[in-house]
């Protein structure tokens, strides 16, 4: 009998217990896209005996099992100042802290210890893989003309697939996402200039360790280095002289501001934010800089902060 591609659910749900099956939900079905899901990754070992004839001669040994998971989530609120939005959860398994101010916003700043973990169940038509202790590194980006995206990228533990019936997904919770254009997102500043936005993406660059050791199997985040790219109307050396600020390693604030209505506002800073590789190209017969980021801390565990307002 076969089972159709078409029909397919992703589940993930934090651990309480970093490792142990939290169960996850109807509730816990996630609004992802373009879902990349590996249940079984391991490192062949090769072996090779000396025996009098050619070909294998001993089994490929699987070491260090882990389960991959990446896919992207569309950015936006919750529908009401100070509730978390759905993808708090992917951001907290991908070292972030989660703060709420009931009834004014949520924010979201990168942590260096207590990291959070989830179990995730991938259901195609009635055949589900399952893993948990998954944590992993976000990638958010900022496009002219599409949502704005949570890319994650988690590791986790494997365990063994069943045939189970498919879940019927509650995607309450889920508002629907505006595209980044000049009415949804009002603000953009990059070291002190408004300038025309074409594309933005932060890396926040973890360092994700899995560990099959004697007595230890879990995925660890152990560093990180933000970095990331924007894409900008070439101003006049008039308007902004970006050349001197690369050439003289300041570092400098960026805000970005997506949303206009209460429970829809995604705001992005970054206090410390060196641009590096200033490039000319062209869009639509106009020219463009594009440069590179570094996101530097000011205190620490602050290089990028994410507030849902």
């Amino acid at each position: 009998m076969p089972f159709y591609w078409a029909k397919k659910v992703l589940q993930r749900k934090r651990e309480v217990t970093y490792g142990t099956d939290p169960v996850p939900a109807a509730a816990d079905a996630a609004l992802a896209h373009e879902v990349d899901f590996v249940p079984y990754a391991a490192e062949g070992v090769g072996r090779r005996a000396i025996k009098p004839w050619m070909g294998r001669t001993t089994r490929t040994k699987m070491a260090n099992a882990k389960s991959t998971l990446s896919y992207f989530i569309e950015m936006v609120g919750a529908g009401a100042a100070g509730t978390a939005p759905k993808w708090g959860l992917d951001l907290r398994c991908c070292g972030f802290s989660e703060t709420i101010n009931v009834g004014v916003d949520v924010q979201y700043s990168p942590v260096s210890a207590a990291f959070d973990s989830m179990t995730s169940f991938w259901n195609v038509d009635g055949q589900r893989t399952r893993a948990n202790g998954y944590r992993g590194s976000p990638v958010f980006e900022f496009t002219s003309g599409l949502p704005p995206r949570l890319r994650v990228a988690m590791t986790g533990l494997p365990l063994e697939p069943d045939d189970s019936a498919i879940v019927t997904p509650d995607f309450t919770g889920w508002i629907e996402p505006r595209v980044v254009n000049k009415v949804n997102t009002p603000t953009f500043t990059l070291h002190g200039f408004a300038a025309a936005l074409s594309s933005l993406s932060i890396d926040m660059a973890n360092v994700v360790a899995f560990r099959d050791w004697v007595n230890t199997k879990d995925v660890q985040i152990t560093d990180r280095a933000p970095a990331g790219q924007v894409v900008i109307e070439a101003p006049t050396i008039a308007q902004k002289n970006f050349f001197s600020t690369i050439s003289g390693e300041t570092l400098g604030a960026l805000q970005l501001i997506h949303g206009v209505a209460a429970g829809q506002i995604i705001q992005v800073d970054a206090p410390q934010v060196q641009l590096l590789n200033p490039r000319y190209g062209e869009s639509q017969g106009m020219t463009t800089l594009t440069m590179d980021l570094e996101f530097h801390p000011s205190v620490g565990n602050d290089e990028v902060k994410i507030t849902v307002k």
